[in-house]
């Protein structure tokens, strides 16, 4: 008994304290037409367009609310009936899903589940905003003793026929040439993408990586690839 207890005490010891209230114990799938899915933990939500975008928002999550019905939503879920419906909208608490509809579905009509979809559907669309990374931003971009005045939009495209947005972006240095923006990646104001430079006898990857100060603000900085050296630095502003 006193090893068990010994294991027990080292265990607990390991975990940080932050990872407590950052397990997720709720999350939704295609339920929206605004973003791929949303997941909760105890103090924060965050929502996906995708694997590479992602905004997470500190908020109050009634967790207690949502654990106390975890066992009799999951204890009802019923058995995975298959339909021949291309979108899926999943429903999941303490990592387990308890409702589904779509190709999969999962009926559960104990009002525990009914409770849950209502609280998960009312934190993930509360107070919805656009990712900041998306817009039209002028980027100051210094290299060496030389300043360039560069255009970078960035948009998000809703299409009523795809159920997700797409996403297009490009880089302009004005008289000189557009570049596509690919590899873009945003996590809650830190993002990164790269752009293709063919300007006169230059060609290769350049690495943009940079943080919002602000909703409007940006800084950060531009590498060479593959070597990884720096071109440079810029701030952007929304224009």
């Amino acid at each position: 008994m006193k090893m068990t207890i010994l294991k027990i005490a080292i265990i607990t010891a390991l975990i940080p304290v932050n990872s407590v209230h950052s397990l997720e114990i709720a999350k939704r799938d295609g339920a929206s037409d605004t973003y791929k899915s949303c997941s909760l933990t105890e103090d924060s939500r965050t929502l996906f367009l995708n694997r590479n975008l992602k905004e997470t928002t500190h908020l109050e999550v009634p967790a207690e609310e949502i654990l106390s019905k975890s066992n009799n939503a999951l204890n009802n879920r019923g058995p995975i009936r298959y339909r021949w419906l291309s979108n899926q909208e999943n429903y999941f608490v303490n990592g387990e899903r308890f409702y589904a509809f779509g190709y999969e579905t999962i009926n559960n009509d104990s009002t525990a589940s009914k409770e849950l979809i209502t609280i998960i559907d009312e934190v993930c669309e509360r107070d919805l905003r656009e990712f900041k990374i998306f817009g039209n931003f002028i980027f100051n971009l210094r290299i060496g003793s030389k300043l360039f005045r560069d255009i970078v939009n960035i948009d998000l495209i809703r299409d009523p026929l795809n159920k997700y947005p797409t996403i297009r972006g490009s880089y302009s240095v004005p008289s000189s040439f557009t570049a596509k923006v690919f590899d873009l990646k945003y996590d809650s104001g830190s993002f990164s993408f790269k752009i293709r430079v063919l300007e006169g006898d230059d060609d290769y990857i350049a690495l943009f990586k940079g943080d919002f100060t602000d909703t409007n603000n940006l800084e950060g900085r531009a590498f060479i690839l593959p070597e990884g050296k720096e071109l440079g630095s810029f701030s952007g502003v929304r224009n």
